[in-house]
């Protein structure tokens, strides 16, 4: 049994190390000019519903994001999707190819797959939400800056609930969005941790 959990503990690392190299090298920069958020109290208020129950048993959750902004509020779509995606084990998940494209979408997807393979899934724990800023507006791109707290969101072994290892660090990401029709949609998703 210990070298299952060694060989799991491996795959795990190997697995968040490539998601956040991925991330990084699609677009993170340390030359200190990434966009700084706006202060707190100039932005809405941004939550998921959370889901609570053994992992076997999670089904996607209903689309309730608050928020009075339009970006802010496409922005809690997209993990929407993307929370339910990685819950059905389906990178095809419709709602997430609706709500993503290019890098942001491939990554998502990449993700997904990842996680059934490996018979994992992100189980929502009371107290998790993004914690969307947006930093920059134009008529048809965005972006967006957000603080994640990932242990409020663990990745667990699908068949028996436990937390892999490693696996629950704080996110902090950097979102480009772009005007689809009446939506936004992620385009570009990098892991930017110096803004936690």
């Amino acid at each position: 049994m210990g070298g299952w959990v060694a060989t799991a503990q491996r795959l795990c690392r190997a697995l968040l190390c490539a998601a956040l190299v991925s991330t990084v090298a699609a677009g993170c920069t340390s030359s200190g000019d990434d966009p700084q958020p706006l202060p707190p109290a100039q932005t809405p208020e941004h939550a998921i519903t959370t889901s609570s129950g053994p992992p076997e048993t999670s089904k996607p959750i209903p689309t309730e994001v608050a928020s009075n902004d339009a970006v802010q509020y496409d922005y809690g779509l997209f993990w929407q999707a993307f929370i339910n995606a990685q819950v059905l084990g389906d990178a095809d998940y419709p709602d997430l190819r609706k709500r993503a494209e290019g890098q942001a979408l491939a990554f998502a997807q990449e993700l997904v797959r990842a996680y059934r393979d490996n018979g994992w899934v992100r189980v929502i724990r009371d107290g998790f939400g993004t914690n969307p800023v947006v930093v920059a507006r134009g008529d048809t791109t965005a972006r967006v800056t957000d603080s994640q707290d990932w242990s409020k969101w663990p990745l667990t072994v699908r068949a028996t609930g436990a937390i892999v290892p490693g696996s629950t660090p704080q996110q902090c990401f950097a979102a480009d969005l772009v005007r689809r029709n009446d939506m936004w949609a992620v385009s570009r998703l990098t892991s930017v941790q110096h803004l936690c």
